[in-house]
C-alpha cells in the first residue's frame, strides 16, 4: 500500500513538473520587435555624419516589452549613386532580434574631397565629354577601348593573381601606423546564376581599425542586376568613426 502511494506521489510530481515546463515554454517570448519607418520624416545623409541620422523616423515596438526603439541599430548599408540603402535591426529584452527585410532608401551626399565625391565628379566630367564628342572622336575612342580590352585580356590572369595576393590578409600594423581602416573581401570574383540571391555584404571577410569594430560602417558602391546576365563591378570601403576611409576593395560579380 505504501509503495503504491509513493508511486502515485512520484507520478503526480512528474506531471506537475511537466505542466510547469509546458506553461513556461508557452509563455516564453519568442517574437522579436516590429520595426516601422515613418515615411513623413524627411532624412538626408552626408558622408561622415553620425549614424543616428540614419535612424530618424524609425521605431521598434515589442508586444511584451513595448517601445524598444533604443535598441535600433543600422544592420547594413549599400550606397549606389546618390542614394544610401539602410537596413535596420532591433531586439527586445528577451534578446529576440528582428532584421528588417527591406532597405530604406535615403538621399546621400559624398563629403567634399572624399574618394566617392572625386569618383562622381570624374564620372560627370566623362559623361559631359561624351555628350559633345563628334563622330570622329567616337571612332577614335572605340579604337582606344578595343586596344585597352586586348591589353586587359592579355594581363587578366596576372591582375587577378595580384589582387588575390594583396587581399589575402589585412596588415593590421600598417593600419595602426597610418590610422587608415582596412577591408578584405573573401574573394575578388563571384559567379551566380540569373535570379539567384546575392548579398553584397556576405563577401566581406574582414574589417579592421585601431579604434575598434567598424563592420557596421561598410559602404558598397556600384550597380548590378542579379536577374540580368552580365559582369558588374562593386567597390567596397569601410570608414572609421573619424571619417577616415579605407583603400577600395573590388569585387567582380558575374551573372550567368
Amino acid at each position: 500500500m505504501i509503495k503504491r502511494i509513493e508511486v502515485i506521489i512520484t507520478v503526480g510530481i512528474i506531471a506537475l513538473l511537466l505542466m510547469i515546463c509546458f506553461i513556461a515554454v508557452a509563455m516564453s517570448d519568442k517574437e522579436g520587435p516590429v520595426i516601422t519607418i515613418d515615411d513623413k520624416v524627411s532624412v538626408t545623409y552626408m558622408e561622415g555624419q553620425d549614424e543616428s541620422t540614419l535612424l530618424q523616423g524609425v521605431k521598434a515596438h515589442d508586444k511584451r516589452d513595448g517601445d524598444v526603439t533604443s535598441s535600433l541599430v543600422v544592420e547594413s548599408t549599400i550606397i549606389k549613386d546618390n542614394v544610401i540603402k539602410v537596413r535596420y535591426a532591433a531586439k527586445d529584452k528577451s534578446n529576440n532580434v528582428t532584421v528588417a527585410k527591406e532597405y530604406r532608401e535615403i538621399p546621400y551626399t559624398p563629403a567634399t574631397g572624399s574618394i566617392v565625391a572625386e569618383q562622381q565628379a570624374a564620372q560627370d566630367t566623362a559623361q559631359a565629354g561624351q555628350d559633345v564628342q563628334n563622330p570622329e572622336q567616337t571612332q577614335g575612342q572605340e579604337i582606344l577601348q578595343a586596344d585597352a580590352q586586348i591589353s586587359d585580356d592579355v594581363n587578366i590572369e596576372e591582375t587577378t593573381m595580384a589582387e588575390e595576393t594583396q587581399a589575402s590578409v589585412i596588415d593590421r600594423a600598417a593600419s595602426d601606423a597610418t590610422g587608415i581602416p582596412a577591408i578584405r573581401l573573401a574573394q575578388s570574383e563571384v559567379t551566380i546564376n540569373a535570379g539567384e540571391a546575392f548579398e553584397p555584404l556576405s563577401m566581406v571577410a574582414e574589417t579592421y581599425d585601431a579604434s575598434g569594430d567598424v563592420s557596421r560602417r561598410i559602404q558598397v558602391y556600384g550597380e548590378y542586376n542579379r536577374k540580368k546576365a552580365g559582369d558588374y563591378q562593386l567597390t567596397y570601403y569601410v570608414t572609421n568613426p573619424m571619417g577616415v576611409q579605407s583603400q577600395p576593395a573590388i569585387l567582380t560579380l558575374h551573372v550567368r
